[in-house]
């Protein structure tokens, strides 16, 4: 937000809530707001998604932010209790964000289920945590396109989001360079962007067919993890 506060031509608006999308303005509580193009990374439950009358698959991330710090981050697996979820831990400057994906869409865990498996998790390894330092935060990662006509999505607005392992970021800035090129050129043909759809398929590709074998999972994520090693990979 620095870098581009003093840009002539950008008008930053803080404090100002988007309330309803029309085919040509944005009502928010300054005011009306026309556009030519629009552009939604308004996130997970995205108000412009909403408008374009997309539906969405949500999953959560819940997480404790524990005062103990580790050295690197890392990924916990359990097929058998978790299915295709995992837990991570993830370590911060100040403290350490210990979480456990949900599919909502899938029927193997609820959300009090998975809270009370991650409690399990950091009681057994003596972390301390607190209830005031638990949050959650949706993922959405039903992708249905990004181009609408003169209206634009980028990251979870636009669904991209890897299901199975709760990545956004990489998505979310592949995607937002892509469209802002395409706004510039209408020609341009977004490679990257393809390039990270071919990934996020085939993903959730292996995603459906680790679910589908609950009695081979173990020996499925032996081997995925051996080949994501590969220099071809």
């Amino acid at each position: 937000m620095d870098r581009i506060k003093d840009s002539k031509n950008i008008t930053i608006l803080k404090g100002t809530l988007a309330k309803e999308i029309k085919k040509d303005r944005v009502i928010t509580n300054k005011g009306d707001f026309y556009y030519k193009h629009l552009v939604g990374a308004d996130g997970s439950y995205s108000l412009v998604r909403r408008f374009l009358g997309l539906k969405s698959k949500i999953s959560i991330g819940l997480y404790y932010r524990v005062p103990e710090i580790i050295d690197n981050l890392k990924i916990y697996f359990y097929p058998k209790l978790l299915k295709s979820s995992y837990i991570w831990l993830f370590p911060h400057k100040n403290h350490t964000n210990i979480g456990i994906g949900l599919h909502l869409d899938s029927k193997n865990l609820t959300f009090d289920q998975s809270k009370e498996i991650l409690e399990k998790f950091l009681e057994k390894n003596n972390f301390t945590y607190s209830e005031k330092e638990f949050k959650f935060a949706p993922l959405n990662c039903y992708y249905k396109g990004c181009i609408f006509g003169n209206i634009f999505l980028i990251g979870e607005a636009a669904g991209l989001v890897s299901k199975f392992k709760g990545e956004g970021i990489f998505y979310a800035l592949i995607s937002g360079e892509e469209i802002g090129k395409r706004i510039l050129n209408p020609g341009y043909k977004m490679p990257e962007l393809k390039k990270a759809l071919k990934i996020k398929k085939e993903e959730e590709r292996v995603g459906k067919i680790f679910e589908s074998l609950p009695f081979f999972r173990g020996l499925l994520l032996k081997f995925y993890i051996n080949l994501s090693k590969r220099p071809w990979i």
